[in-house]
């Protein structure tokens, strides 16, 4: 999304995202966010201007004896160049930390992906060690039409995942949970759908599924599935909502360590 916003793309792949964009509110909107936020970056960067003391330092500098001129030039040359040194790198930690946020969720979600596309979701309810109490809660949550299919313990790339799959006649609902691995969501990423009793959704579309995760202390808990948008995010509240009292202790006491 970032060459595309920097024009940096291909005609061919140009077009294809044109006509993606079209037909998806979803991308759009994050799109428009984008652009937004680079053009409010750039319009803060080019309203920044050299301070009066700093010209009146620079004049007096140039004025100086002409023993001394060409010294106090370089000296005021490395000053600007300083500045723009330092301009830039802020500019470039902000974008790449930005990029990096978004390819972080972008990873976490994958990762709910694989587990959805990948770990077997064969009928039968296995042991969840420490999770087993998931699947009663997840039943609870789910609208009546939906029922548990299966529940399985799944070691992927070295991780483990539990998952319980709940289906009525039409589609099927993937709730995965695992323990953290470092990973943080932030609400200042574009991901961010919404609050569920004080615990942040995040949600993004991939691959025609819609994939919605919210974290606790320790684990991140996935929604995986094929429902409208709206219906996924009701159900991901529903479920996210019983870990609110958790959620929110624990991001009070992250508020209260900065």
């Amino acid at each position: 999304m970032d060459d595309y916003v920097s024009n940096e793309l291909l005609v061919e792949s140009t077009a294809e995202i044109v006509d993606h964009l079209d037909h998806c509110s979803d991308c759009a909107a994050a799109l428009d966010s984008r652009i937004r936020a680079r053009t409010a970056l750039k319009s803060a960067v080019e309203r920044e201007t050299v301070p009066p003391e700093l010209q009146n330092k620079i004049r007096h500098a140039l004025l100086r004896d002409t023993a001394r001129g060409w010294q106090a030039v370089w000296a005021v040359a490395a000053v600007v160049l300083f500045s723009l040194l330092i301009t830039g790198a802020g500019l470039w930690y902000l974008r790449e930390g930005g990029e990096r946020a978004s390819a972080d969720i972008q990873r976490i979600f994958r990762m709910a992906l694989d587990v959805r596309d990948r770990c077997p979701a064969n009928a039968g309810i296995d042991s969840l060690g420490d999770y087993d109490g998931i699947v009663e809660v997840v039943g609870e949550e789910m609208p009546s039409r939906y029922g548990i299919a299966a529940a399985h313990r799944c070691v992927l790339d070295g991780r483990l995942f539990v998952q319980v799959v709940l289906e009525d006649r039409d589609s099927r609902v993937f709730f995965v949970m695992t323990e953290k691995a470092g990973e943080r969501l932030s609400r200042k990423d574009g991901a961010h759908a919404l609050d569920a009793d004080g615990v942040p959704v995040y949600n993004a579309t991939i691959k025609d599924h819609q994939i919605a995760v919210f974290e606790t202390r320790n684990q991140l808990a996935f929604l995986v599935s094929d429902l409208p948008r709206d219906t996924h995010l009701q159900l991901t509240s529903s479920i996210a909502a019983l870990y609110a009292p958790l959620v929110r202790s624990t991001l009070q006491e992250a508020s209260r360590a900065h």
